[in-house]
């Protein structure tokens, strides 16, 4: 194997360069190899069953054959130019030489006109050079001509040439270099066209190599944007659970006030009574019906205090359960009906500042395995976003949520009748940082969270229909129980 890769890296065709420079040496190298082959098998004779140079054939093939393996050699070397020449300059010579041998102008000494003229155009490949050639074997072919006429040559065929075989002769080489020039203009004309598309593609090359730098930068702007967008896009997201969690704490505080305020009268007036007490005891002057009015008091008072009491206990509890539902979206068993009402009245003091009024219709029976902070989070954005923007008039509104079983899923409705959504944004509702309301307030990520939570979280889907001054309904299937797959989604 290493012989014969070493002696084809020796005979191997020559590379590089530029193409054209390329394809002519390609054809010197296969003009050489062919020539090397015919020579080395000599079987070549004329139709006189003669040599090609005359007796004692070994010797000169031996000779041209030395010759055409140093032309090899320059050839793999790069020359060339110079080869081309003397392939060439050989083929005149060997033209010239079959002239004389066959004693002038014959048949046989016709066949190499248009090889001489044929090498010089593969070879050379510039008009002007084929011109040359050609008129260089015209001149040979009236010189021997006239050499005939003469008796400077003496004929070894029968038969004298006439002035009709030199007009043949001629005639037959100027077609030739006629045909070789419009080849040679096809080709030019080609070459001319290819080279312009190859600097048109090349200069597009460079366009589309600036473009796509440009694009990748443009491209690592985008993307170092989009990071910030994202980084942005959750910081509003906690952003807007903690208000929703800052509007539960408003609620549950304005709703514990109320007990807490009756508690601490109750405790102050059974505080007031019992030192009343305490003062007629010391002076011996109680008596019945005073003490029997005391007793009241005190039952009454006391009766406010622990009511009033465990109804803050039940309203703290509440806060908690919602407060770690919101921060720590843990799955757990819960009453859908129960769970609403908790959050509604997280949020009382924003629906009593505008008069409005929340339904629930759902059936205590119903409970879910899920995630009860993201139903916190979807049922509060859904009512907040009612307020926002569904009664900029001052109107009271009517809030609903109703609820109904449909085999292993629940389908949760929410209804407004506000002024309901255009018809313009109803497909942009659900994108991020979209709202008609950003002078109010509004962060455009409300409704972008609830379509997450419920898809993703929830494992359910999400639809909305309105129509002007018609309110607007959300109907969401979940689960009752979430699977393991969906859970992980």
């Amino acid at each position: 194997m290493q012989i014969v890769s070493f002696v084809w890296t020796r005979l191997a065709p020559p590379r590089g360069g530029t193409v054209e420079h390329h394809r002519t040496a390609l054809n010197a190298y296969y003009i050489l190899s062919g020539t090397f082959l015919v020579i080395l098998f000599p079987a070549v004779y004329t139709i006189q069953r003669q040599p090609l140079f005359g007796g004692g054939g070994e010797p000169s093939f031996i000779a041209l054959e030395c010759i055409i393996i140093g032309l090899f050699v320059m050839l793999k070397r790069g020359y060339t130019w110079l080869v081309c020449q003397a392939i060439v300059l050989t083929a005149l010579l060997c033209f010239l030489v079959a002239l004389l041998v066959n004693g002038g102008i014959r048949t046989t000494a016709l066949l190499a006109t248009p090889l001489v003229l044929l090498c010089a155009n593969l070879l050379l490949e510039r008009r002007t050079t084929t011109y040359l050639y050609g008129i260089s074997v015209v001149l040979v072919i009236i010189g021997v001509y006239w050499a005939e006429r003469l008796h400077f040559l003496t004929p070894t065929q029968s038969g004298s040439v006439t002035l009709h075989t030199l007009a043949l002769v001629l005639l037959m080489v100027g077609l030739t270099i006629f045909y070789l020039s419009l080849a040679f203009v096809q080709v030019t004309y080609s070459t001319a066209q290819v080279q312009e598309q190859s600097a048109s593609l090349l200069r597009t090359v460079e366009k589309l190599q600036k473009i796509r730098h440009s694009l990748e930068q443009r491209t690592e702007e985008l993307s170092t944007t989009n990071a910030h967008l994202v980084a942005t896009q959750r910081q509003l997201a906690e952003a807007e659970k903690l208000a929703a969690l800052g509007n539960l704490v408003a609620g549950i505080a304005h709703e514990i006030n109320t007990p807490l305020g009756v508690g601490i009268t109750a405790a102050t007036t059974l505080q007031a009574i019992t030192d009343e007490l305490q003062e007629h005891y010391g002076s011996r002057a109680i008596r019945r019906t005073y003490f029997e009015a005391f007793l009241a008091d005190a039952v009454a008072a006391n009766h406010l205090l622990v009511n009033n009491l465990l109804r803050v206990d039940q309203l703290v509890q509440s806060f908690k359960q919602l407060s770690v539902d919101h921060f720590t979206l843990e799955r757990r068993r819960f009453q859908l009906k129960a769970y609403l009402e908790e959050i509604v009245l997280g949020l009382e003091p924003r629906l009593r500042s505008g008069a409005h009024s929340v339904e629930i219709l759902v059936d205590e029976s119903i409970y879910l395995d899920s995630y009860p902070g993201a139903l916190a989070q979807i049922a509060t954005n859904f009512i907040l976003n009612s307020i926002l923007h569904g009664y900029p008039s001052g109107k009271p509104g009517r809030l609903r949520f109703i609820a109904g079983l449909y085999e292993e899923y629940v389908r949760l409705i929410y209804a407004d009748d506000g002024i309901g959504i255009c018809k313009e944004h109803l497909d942009k509702i659900y994108e991020p940082f979209f709202t008609t309301a950003r002078d109010r307030g509004g962060t455009g990520l409300g409704l972008h969270i609830v379509y997450n939570l419920v898809t993703q979280k929830l494992g359910g889907t999400i639809r909305h229909d309105s129509d002007i001054n018609a309110g607007v309904i959300f109907s969401l299937e979940l689960p009752l129980y979430l699977e393991e797959r969906e859970e992980s989604a």
